[in-house]
């Protein structure tokens, strides 16, 4: 533990001699001894740098009088091992560059207390050798109380220690003004510190003429804006000529941009050699472009293991590929534990494997009851033939799926023979024209085939004007209309309630 007098306190009064416990952070800087020599290596590390604390003398017209002090502080650079040459040179040359031992001392043990990289800081922003204890500690406590957190900001843009708190707060307003969450993406991206505004503003005018969402990929991957427009530009052209939707992909999965033109080709090819449609993957999983071939290949072979087919499969559910072979084995069994045959129903509905179990069960005794209540003594084993032969059912939400079976219950005798061409039929259409459809026919009289196809004519009505038909006072005694009323309802509560999550 380090001296509470230079960490954990406002008040910061640096300890001027080593302890044994600063052997880690010295460690880290290139300082080390056989154990039976630290004390000793400690004592004469301490006298150099108390000979390197001597200021020079401006007034002195003998250069020996400043020769020792100099001395001592090149043995102290040279000694940091960690350090390029470039970087020690850069140090060693700058003759207005005074080493505290205290200011070296406080400052790093703050530093190593924070996990922060003493050798990248140093790199960055020399002039942290000198820079008294105190000093450093206003500036971690005024990034904190303004939301900034530093151990990241610090790691990857050290010269953030020369700004005034001023100038900070400057800067970040003038992030902000360019549309930005300020905060966000410096604690993403602390180098647009850095940036001029006109840099910024140029760049993300560039994202945007290329039909990106450039607001959105800043603060989804800052990164992107550390790279010049030229560069940008190669990428994303280089991305079009691969034949995919360039803003799409790019937009969903900001950190393509990061990725080498090698690397994106690699794993396009490693797709297109497992026998897939890679732009087909790509455009409709950008995030395939996040895991590494190996992976790719081996998810890709443990469909076949699992009995499946591998090229459909994955051709027509890519975020297959972002699901570990563990889920994906699970949501089998799952299937399998249900009495499905899993293995037919993904084979015919891929995306069958995106719910989550839960989902799955829910839907299945959505229509587990109503084949109980249609008055099937064995009432699982037609829904599961049909959900075998028409795993669309198992897409729909259970919702949708009540108002249907309110529409067949309506619609149709008791005992009724339902065949698998007539759930099709009701099924596949959009859910308001079917319902209006139903609505419009005569009850007594109306069957599966007419409501189907009266649907696919109101259909053209548009959204608005089914809903209208849908909830007018007439019908407002039907179960169907009822039933789909309590789903609107369900669906804009959840909404609410996201909308509440996000603005707090």
């Amino acid at each position: 533990m380090y001296s509470p007098e230079v960490v954990g306190s406002k008040e910061i009064k640096p300890d001027f001699h080593f302890v044994l416990a600063d052997t880690e952070w010295l460690a880290r800087l290139g300082y080390s001894w056989p154990e039976e020599d630290t004390q000793a290596g400690l004592n004469y590390l301490e006298n150099v740098l108390s000979i390197a604390s001597t200021p020079p003398n401006p007034y002195s017209s003998t250069q020996s009088d400043n020769l020792q002090s100099i001395i001592a502080r090149n043995e102290f650079i040279n000694g940091l091992t960690n350090l390029e040459d470039y970087h020690k040179h850069k140090l060693i040359e700058r003759p207005d560059l005074v080493i505290s031992l205290g200011s070296v001392i406080g400052t790093q043990r703050i530093l190593h207390d924070l996990d922060i990289d003493n050798q990248r800081v140093m790199r960055a922003f020399p002039a942290i050798l000198s820079l008294k204890p105190e000093v450093l500690k206003a500036q971690l406590d005024n990034l904190t109380t303004i939301g900034i957190k530093p151990r990241r900001v610090i790691n990857l843009y050290a010269p953030v220690l020369d700004l005034a708190p001023e100038e900070i707060n400057f800067r970040i307003e003038t992030i902000n003004s360019l549309g930005l969450n300020a905060l966000k993406v410096i604690n993403i991206f602390p180098q647009i510190l850095g940036m001029q505004r006109d840099t910024i503003k140029a760049r993300m005018a560039n994202l945007s003429k290329q039909g990106l969402d450039d607001h959105k990929l800043v603060h989804s991957d800052s990164f992107i804006l550390r790279y010049p427009t030229e560069a940008i530009n190669a990428k994303l052209k280089f991305i079009k000529n691969m034949g995919l939707d360039m803003p799409r992909v790019v937009n969903v999965f900001p950190t393509t941009l990061s990725y080498a033109f090698s690397t994106l080709k690699l794993k396009f090819d490693n797709l297109t050699e497992l026998g897939l449609d890679a732009v087909n993957c790509i455009d409709n999983n950008p995030a395939i472009f996040s895991l590494a071939p190996e992976t790719v290949k081996s998810r890709f072979e443990h469909l076949t293991r699992l009995g499946l087919n591998a090229v459909v499969v994955a051709n027509h559910n890519p975020s297959i590929f972002s699901k570990s072979e563990d889920l994906i084995e699970s949501k089998i069994n799952n299937l399998t534990a249900l009495g499905l045959n899993a293995v037919k129903i993904v084979n015919t509905r891929p995306v069958i494997l995106n719910p989550p179990p839960e989902t799955i069960k829910a839907k299945l005794r959505v229509l587990y009851g109503a084949s109980r209540a249609w008055g099937l003594r064995n009432y699982k084993s037609p829904v599961n033939h049909f959900v075998e032969s028409y795993p669309a059912l198992l897409g729909y939400s259970s919702d949708r799926n009540r108002v249907l079976i309110r529409i067949l219950n309506n619609s149709l005798d008791p005992h009724t023979h339902i065949t698998l061409h007539q759930i099709r039929s009701l099924t596949s259409n959009n859910l308001e024209a079917t319902l209006a459809a139903y609505l419009k026919q005569d009850k007594e009289s109306s069957s599966i085939e007419q409501i189907s196809e009266q649907s696919r004519v109101l259909y053209e009505l548009g959204y608005q004007a089914l809903q209208n038909l849908i909830l007018a006072p007439e019908h407002a005694n039907d179960s169907a209309v009822n039933v789909y009323q309590r789903s609107l309802a369900r669906r804009a509560s959840i909404a609410k309630h996201h909308q509440s999550y996000h603005t707090h």
